[in-house]
């Protein structure tokens, strides 16, 4: 039981599971006021079980259809590692989106067509003919629009719909879209420089294979410095309460990412998976001091 649901763990990948669930919980404490926290429970339980599922879809399809190409970069994961059968693969991406797309209509109508959405744009990133991961841009525009703009600002206003019965009247919702837009396309460059050989024989014209390991990082990093220097300056114009508290925390976290740059070793594969991977918190810090923001005020 337990080497079963550690299988499904890895093929979920933790990193991107666990995005997944502060994000949607960071969405709901952002909309919700301290008194209706308990009231709404259902919709933040029922959003995220649907959220979950559609990322073990995603992060699923992407490894099935990957096999080989996995074998060559991530030998670790659970079906180039022969762990898990292509037929039991199949069966748990296809139950995950199952479990998606019902809990979204249990939320509501529009919820249930953005969760499609998001699973459609999965699909097209994977899964052949359209196969956007094979060109770094329409890659990373796709990983862009999912985890930037339709999971923030899209399940963002509708929650904010269903619970107050406005929308866009949540400001902190304008600058996290903004930050994690940006760290979407850093994560869309990072997340193939681990995989430079495995692509180049597969013809996935990813960034790195078409300019460089170090051009790929250094557009990163650069991206993500601008991403926290436009968050300071947001908040410092735009925002009316808590101002100081998220320039505090992103004046912390952009002296942390820079020493974060400053001593990643890019010059090995293991040097830069402990880069990406140490990269990931920084994405969870910055749910974690929106997170903070929605439970202060």
């Amino acid at each position: 039981m337990f080497r079963a649901l550690r299988i499904l763990w890895d093929f979920g990948r933790p990193h991107t599971v666990i995005a997944s669930f502060i994000s949607i919980t960071t969405l709901y404490l952002l909309v919700v006021s301290g008194a209706d926290l308990w009231d709404y429970l259902s919709i933040y339980v029922f959003t995220l079980v649907s959220a979950l599922g559609c990322n073990v879809f995603i992060t699923g399809l992407n490894q099935r259809t990957d096999v080989e190409l996995d074998k060559e970069n991530k030998a670790f994961l659970p079906i180039a590692r022969g762990d898990l059968s292509i037929e039991r693969a199949q069966m748990i991406i296809w139950v995950a989106l199952g479990i998606c797309l019902l809990f979204a209509s249990l939320v509501s109508w529009w919820m249930l067509g953005i969760m499609a959405l998001i699973a459609a744009i999965g699909y097209a990133y994977s899964a052949p003919p359209i196969r956007l991961k094979k060109h770094h841009l329409p890659a990373a525009l796709s990983i862009v629009v999912v985890r930037g703009v339709l999971v923030n600002l899209g399940i963002g206003w509708i929650l904010e719909y269903i619970i107050t019965g406005n929308w866009g009247q949540v400001d902190a919702l304008i600058p996290l879209t903004i930050f994690v837009s940006a760290y979407s396309f850093a994560i869309a460059w990072f997340k193939d420089l681990y995989d430079v050989k495995g692509d180049k024989q597969h013809q996935i014209k990813t960034l790195p294979v078409l300019y460089s390991i170090s051009a790929a990082f250094r557009y990163g990093s650069g991206l993500v410095i601008a991403a926290y220097i436009a968050t300071l300056v947001y908040a410092l114009q735009y925002m009316a309460e808590g101002k100081v508290y998220i320039m505090v925390a992103h004046g912390v976290l952009l002296t942390l990412f820079l020493i974060h740059v400053l001593r990643a070793n890019i010059s090995a594969r293991e040097g830069i998976y402990r880069f990406y991977m140490r990269f990931w918190v920084f994405f969870f810090a910055e749910y974690a001091v929106f997170m903070g923001y929605g439970i202060l005020l």
